[in-house]
C-alpha cells in the first residue's frame, strides 16, 4: 500500500509526459517549464522531451521558465540540456524576459552566468536594466543586473533609460533609489523632453517614488517644451492625490500656468475623472473661477470633457455657478448633453440647478444638442427623465431624430429616439426626412439600416428632386451607405431634375472611388451623358481629384479615346480643370496620349498652360512628352497661354515651356 501511495504521488503532468505521444507530452512539457520543480523538468528532458520544442505562440522551454519559473535550476536543467540563451520571440530572449518578470532575481544570475548578453534588446530598444526597471516588482532584478555590469546610461532610440522606466510606472520606490545610487540623473529626459519627476507624477501610484527624485535633486520647477510642470502632469493624470501633496509641500504653486494659460485645477477639471485631485486642488488654493485665456472655467471644462460626475460635484460644493456660461454662450449643461459621454455628469448639473431650458445661442436646447452629438444614447433618456421633449426643435425645424440621423454617430442614438416617441414623418422646415438627412450627411450604413428598417423609404425626395441615393452617390464617404440604399430598392437610373445620375454624381464629386464601383455593380451605365453631354470617365477626368475615380471607371470598360464633338478628350479635360497631376498621370498611365488634338488642334498641354490652377499638372505633362511647340488655330503655343494664366507666373512650369517652345 506504501509503494501504491508513493506511486500516486507523482504528478499528473509527469505521468503524462510519460505516457502520452509526443504533442502531448511537449505541450506538457511547456507548462512544466512555467511552474514545474527542478526534479520534474529533469526527468522530462530524460523521456525525451526537446528543449527546441516551441508553443503555438512561439516561445521556448528556456523562454517559458525564464518568464515564470521562480527556481534557478530549472533554468540550469534546461541549459544543461542544450537550450540556447539565442531564443528569441517577437525580440525577446530569456534574459529579457527574466528582467522584466522574473520573481527571483537569482534566474537572472544562472542566465548572466551562463552567458546571457546584457547588450540584448526588444523591438522597441530597450534592455534588459530598463525592462527590470520598468516592469519588475522585485528591485533585486535591477541590482542583479547592475552587478553584472549593466549601465543606467543606456537609452532606447526614442531616449528612454532605465530612470526614465522606472520613474514612470514601477510602484518600488528601491528601483528608483538603486539606479540613482548607480548614477542615473534626475536631470534625465525623454526625447519629447519629459523628466523622471515628471513621469512619476504622470503615471507612477506611489507618490514615494516623486518624493525619493525631489530628495535626489529633481525640482517641481521643471517644465517640458511645451511648459508643463510635474504638478500639471500629476493635474492631468494622477490615479491618486498622494503625489500633488508630495510635489505641493516641495513647492509647487496651484498659481502656475501652462504658456497655454492652464492652472493645474484647469488641467484636471477637463480630464482627471478623479475628484480627489481636483479635491487637493481646491484645498491647496486653486480658485472654480480661474480661467482659460478664452474664458471656460473648471466647471465648463468638466462638464464637456470629464466623465467622472464626482469631479463636477467637487467643482459645485466649491462654489462653481451651475449657470455660468462661455464668452460664446455655453453653459455646463449644454455643454454635457452634445459632449460628455457620462449622463450622470448632465444629472449631476441638473440636481444642482440646472435647467432643462437652457439655449445655445443658435436656440438649440440640451436635447437637440445631445440628439445631434452625443453617441452615447443614454444621455437621451436623462435628459427627458429631466423634463426635456420630443417635439423640440431647432429654430430651422430640425427636431432631435432628424438631426440624429445626419450628423450624430452612433445609429443607437436614432434607434432609441424613435422608441421614445420620434416619427418617420418629421420633417425639416424644407422638407427634409430623417433618410434624407442621413443620406446627405451621415457616412454611417448602419444609421440607414436602422431608419429603412423603422419605415423610411428610398424614393423619398427633397423639394428640389433629389432622392437619398443621388445624394449619397454624390456626398457620402462611406460606399456601404449607397449600397444600402440600392439593396433596400433604390433604381440605379433614377435623375435630379437636371438630369445627373448616381453615376454622373459620383464620378464627378464623390472622393470614394468605391462609390463609383457600388453603382456600377448595381448595373450604372458607363455611356450615360449628364446634361451637358459628358460621360461618367469625362467628368471624373475633369473635377475628381482621386486618380482612382478614373481608374475605376477605365477598368470597367470607358475609353480614354472618348470624344466630345468639338474633339476634346478626357486628358484635355482632366488637363484644363483638374489641378490634381494624378489624376493625368493615371490617364496617361491607361493610355491617353499627349499628342492628342481636339477638332480645333489643341492638346493637353494648351488646355493646362491656359486653364490650370497647378503648375505640377504641366510638369506631369511634359515628362510625359507633350510637345511645347505644338501650336493652336490662332497660332500661339502652350508659353503664350501660360502667360496669361495667373497661376503659371514666375513658375518653373512658364520657364520650362519658354525653353521648350
Amino acid at each position: 500500500m506504501m509503494r501504491h501511495s508513493r506511486r500516486r504521488t507523482i504528478p499528473f503532468l509527469t505521468l503524462a509526459l510519460l505516457s502520452a505521444a509526443p504533442l502531448t507530452a511537449q505541450t506538457d512539457f511547456f507548462e512544466l517549464c512555467r511552474k514545474g520543480t527542478p526534479t520534474e523538468v529533469s526527468r522530462a528532458l530524460k523521456a525525451g522531451v526537446s528543449v527546441a520544442g516551441r508553443t503555438a505562440e512561439g516561445w521556448s522551454p528556456l523562454q517559458l521558465a525564464s518568464q515564470y519559473n521562480k527556481n534557478p535550476d530549472v533554468i540550469m536543467a534546461l541549459l544543461a540540456a542544450g537550450a540556447s540563451l539565442k531564443d528569441r520571440t517577437d525580440g525577446w530572449s530569456p534574459l529579457l524576459l527574466a528582467a522584466g518578470y522574473a520573481s527571483n532575481p537569482e534566474v537572472i544570475r544562472v542566465l548572466l552566468a551562463a552567458g546571457a548578453s546584457l547588450k540584448d534588446r526588444t523591438a522597441d530598444g530597450r534592455t534588459a536594466l530598463m525592462l527590470a526597471a520598468l516592469m519588475n516588482r522585485n528591485p533585486g532584478a535591477i541590482a542583479a543586473l547592475l552587478e553584472a555590469g549593466a549601465s543606467v546610461a543606456e537609452r532606447t532610440p526614442s531616449g528612454w533609460t532605465p530612470l526614465l522606466d522606472a520613474a514612470s510606472g514601477n510602484p518600488d520606490v528601491e528601483a528608483v533609489r538603486l539606479l540613482l545610487k548607480a548614477g542615473a540623473s534626475v536631470r534625465e529626459r525623454t526625447s519629447d523632453g519629459l523628466s523622471p519627476l515628471m513621469l512619476a507624477a504622470s503615471g507612477n501610484p506611489n507618490p514615494a517614488v516623486a518624493a525619493a527624485l525631489l530628495a535626489a535633486g529633481a525640482s517641481v520647477a521643471e517644465r517640458s517644451p511645451d511648459s508643463w510642470s510635474p504638478l500639471a502632469f500629476a493635474a492631468r493624470h494622477a490615479r491618486s492625490p498622494g503625489v500633488l501633496t508630495v510635489l505641493l509641500d516641495a513647492g509647487a504653486s496651484v498659481e502656475e500656468r501652462t504658456k497655454d494659460g492652464l492652472s493645474p485645477l484647469l488641467i484636471a477639471a477637463s480630464g482627471n475623472p478623479n475628484y480627489e485631485i481636483v479635491g487637493a486642488l481646491l484645498k491647496a488654493g486653486a480658485s472654480v473661477k480661474e480661467t482659460t485665456r478664452d474664458g471656460w472655467t473648471p466647471l465648463l471644462l468638466a462638464a464637456r470633457d470629464n466623465a467622472g460626475p464626482e469631479v463636477v460635484r467637487a467643482l459645485l460644493d466649491a462654489g462653481a455657478p451651475v449657470k455660468e456660461r462661455t464668452p460664446d454662450g455655453w453653459s455646463p449643461l449644454l455643454l454635457a448633453a452634445r459632449d460628455n459621454r457620462n449622463p450622470a455628469v448632465a444629472s449631476a448639473l441638473l440636481k444642482a440647478g440646472a435647467s432643462m431650458k437652457e439655449r445655445s445661442k443658435a436656440g438649440w436646447s440640451p436635447l437637440l444638442l445631445a440628439a445631434s452629438a452625443n453617441p452615447n444614447p443614454e444621455m437621451i433618456p436623462a435628459l427627458l427623465k429631466a423634463g426635456a421633449s420630443m417635439k423640440e426643435r431647432t429654430p430651422s425645424g430640425a427636431s432631435p431624430l432628424l438631426l440624429a440621423a445626419s450628423t450624430n454617430p452612433n445609429p443607437a442614438v436614432v434607434a432609441l429616439l424613435l422608441k421614445s416617441g420620434a416619427t418617420m414623418k418629421e420633417r425639416t422646415d424644407d422638407g427634409w426626412s430623417p433618410l434624407l438627412m442621413a443620406a446627405r450627411y451621415s457616412a454611417d450604413s448602419g444609421m440607414i439600416r436602422v431608419l429603412l428598417e423603422a419605415g423610411a423609404s428610398v424614393k423619398e425626395r427633397t423639394r428640389d428632386g433629389w432622392t437619398p441615393l443621388l445624394l449619397a452617390s454624390r456626398y457620402t464617404a462611406n460606399a456601404e451607405v449607397i449600397s444600402g440604399l440600392l439593396e433596400a430598392g433604390a433604381p440605379v437610373t433614377e435623375r435630379t431634375p437636371a438630369g445627373w445620375s448616381a453615376l454622373s454624381l459620383a464620378a464627378k464629386f464623390n472622393k470614394n472611388s468605391e462609390a463609383i464601383t457600388a453603382l456600377l455593380k448595381a448595373g450604372a451605365s458607363l455611356t450615360e451623358l449628364n446634361p451637358e453631354g459628358l460621360s461618367p470617365l469625362f467628368l471624373a477626368a475633369a473635377g475628381n481629384p482621386n486618380p482612382k475615380a478614373v481608374a475605376v471607371l477605365l477598368e470597367a470598360g470607358a475609353s480614354v479615346k472618348e470624344r466630345t464633338k468639338t474633339g476634346l478628350s478626357p486628358l484635355m479635360f482632366a488637363s484644363a480643370f483638374n489641378p490634381e497631376p494624378a489624376v493625368i498621370a493615371q490617364l496617361i498611365k491607361s493610355g491617353a496620349s499627349v499628342a492628342e488634338r481636339d477638332n480645333a488642334g489643341s492638346s493637353a498641354l494648351l488646355y493646362a498652360a491656359r486653364y490650370s490652377p497647378n503648375q505640377e499638372v504641366i510638369a506631369t505633362l511634359l515628362e510625359a512628352g507633350a510637345d511645347a511647340k505644338i501650336k493652336d488655330a490662332a497660332g500661339e503655343t502652350a508659353y503664350d497661354h501660360a502667360l496669361i494664366n495667373p497661376a503659371m507666373k514666375d513658375t518653373p512650369a512658364l520657364r520650362a515651356l519658354r525653353d521648350a517652345r
